[in-house]
């Protein structure tokens, strides 16, 4: 007899910090859903959103071929720049591979939308497999809310796998993570994302 799945969790009250998680049907109540409160905070964005991760693009899980297409985060990172949002986008360079890679491009053609990727130099001792490469996850919207969580930005994490982010109402998280983010992004690591240029294909766990 197959397990009944939990009843679905309670809208969080959206004020102070709160858990959401995903998938939304093992929620418990209270904890609201990361696929609905992720674009929701960014349709309240009114003038910067910050964001860094290893991944980003509207693809979800499955063969090379026929991943399918997945747009929930992209609509509403593309609707907010088309209002005037400022969006800086930091991702690693285990996200410049060929299926990935052009809609990173199709981003950072738009109006308001700035992307770098972020390369680390090879540690000292020689190449680590699945490793030098920024993983964080967070977003800084308005430097008035903070967003830390477990999911790259790409499809299958936010609908398909467990993953648990935290959201900070709190202009002090919110300042320290947007200084995080600009030291990076001033650093000497993360380049701009060159819309005519060529990037090899990642392999993480090769040298």
């Amino acid at each position: 007899q197959p397990v009944p799945l939990p009843a679905p969790g309670q809208e969080p009250l959206r004020r102070g910090n709160y858990l959401v998680a995903s998938p939304q049907r093992y929620n418990p109540p209270g904890v609201g859903d990361s696929q609905l409160e992720l674009p929701r905070l960014l349709a309240e964005a009114k003038n910067e959103v910050r964001v860094q991760l290893l991944d980003y693009a509207p693809l979800s899980y499955g063969p090379e071929r026929t991943r399918p297409y997945y747009a929930v985060i992209d609509n509403a990172v593309r609707a907010a720049a088309a209002r005037g949002v400022s969006i800086k986008l930091l991702v690693s360079n285990w996200n410049t591979d060929k299926l990935e890679l052009p809609y990173l491009k199709s981003l950072a053609v738009l109006p308001n939308v700035q992307v770098r990727i972020v390369t680390l130099p090879q540690a000292s001792q020689g190449f680590i497999p699945y490793a030098r490469v920024i993983h964080s996850k967070t977003m800084d919207i308005d430097g008035q809310v903070a967003w830390v969580g477990t999911s790259n930005w790409l499809g299958g994490y936010l609908d398909n796998s467990r993953n648990l982010e935290v959201v900070m109402h709190d202009s002090a998280m919110a300042k320290r993570i947007g200084e995080l983010h600009a030291q990076l992004w001033d650093g000497p690591y993360a380049k701009p994302l060159e819309l005519m240029a060529e990037y090899p294909d990642p392999h993480p766990g090769t040298p």
